[in-house]
């Protein structure tokens, strides 16, 4: 047999195992996804970010797959703008919702990816596993200069009827953060406080809509339910009186031109014994 038909048979011959391979797999209906494996969260979303001390936390909720050969989810960011920079691994959760801490040195878009990862090392690609964009703002406390706690001259009398304020902080001029107001309640060494008085924290940020945060109700009693508090007992602070609480109220609230703080009090009737408020309201301007 001459060269020419040999190689001529042998094309023949591939392409009848060739036909017969599909065949064999239309017959079986076969077919294979690469990713058939490694199934996707859904609805990947941030619940709530916030900033503490220069790092951002970011909480991520998503519905994990059904599959219990699921072990895992990592969490990758990439920054947005830099197409050639490769997502980065930050967290690992096996189930969530999850809170991933991140600092970046400038505000940037961030993509956040959420890979699947199965018991067997299998996992979604990039481009198969949801995303969520979140700007993430740069830490700013370096350029807060923290001032003087300012509130300590003023006081307000919560046993007498009527409506009342004091104005601790009352601050124009430029960009800042309120950090915190703490309150100190002196009542009679001896007692005899009876009635109800309701206390609220007002606070004006850039000459916008007043906010109030309910502090106190009913017998000097401190509303712990709509905010986090820290306690410090303190006797024998002013002659005549005891400090029965002293609590601070962490805010961190940013302005860009002005910031009032004020203690208001409500009360219906007068009632035996005196009961005075005291704030320190601690912030910080930029600089």
């Amino acid at each position: 047999m001459a060269i020419d038909e040999k190689i001529t048979q042998e094309v023949i011959d591939l392409q009848e195992r060739l036909d017969q391979l599909k065949e064999l797999v239309a017959g079986n209906e076969f077919s294979f996804d690469p990713n058939f494996a490694v199934p996707a969260a859904s609805n990947f979303e941030k619940i709530s970010q916030t900033s503490v001390l220069g790092t951002t936390f970011i909480t991520f909720a998503w519905v994990s797959p059904t599959d219990p050969n699921v072990e895992r989810f990592e969490i990758y960011a990439k920054n947005q703008t830099t197409a050639t920079e490769p997502p980065k691994l930050i967290a690992s959760y096996e189930v969530g919702p999850a809170i991933v801490p991140i600092t970046v040195s400038e505000d940037r878009a961030v993509i956040f990816y959420l890979v699947t990862v199965m018991k067997n090392g299998l996992h979604t690609n990039f481009d198969q596993s949801p995303t969520v964009s979140v700007l993430v703002e740069a830490p700013r406390l370096d350029r807060f200069e923290i001032q003087d706690p300012v509130g300590t001259a003023s006081s307000l009398d919560i046993s007498t009827a009527g409506t009342t304020s004091t104005t601790p902080l009352n601050y124009s001029g430029g960009g800042g953060r309120l950090i915190s107001v703490g309150v100190a309640v002196f009542t009679p060494a001896g007692g005899g406080e009876t009635g109800q008085s309701d206390v609220w924290i007002d606070i004006t940020t850039d000459g916008g809509s007043t906010k109030s945060i309910q502090i106190m109700d009913n017998d000097i009693r401190f509303h712990n339910s709509v905010m986090p508090w820290m306690a410090v007992k303190n006797d024998g602070a002013a002659p005549g009186l005891t400090a029965e609480d002293a609590l601070m109220f962490p805010l961190n609230i940013t302005f860009n031109s002005s910031m009032v703080v004020s203690l208001r009090k409500t009360r219906t009737t007068a009632w035996v014994g005196t009961a005075v408020l005291v704030p320190v309201v601690l912030y910080g301007i930029l600089t």
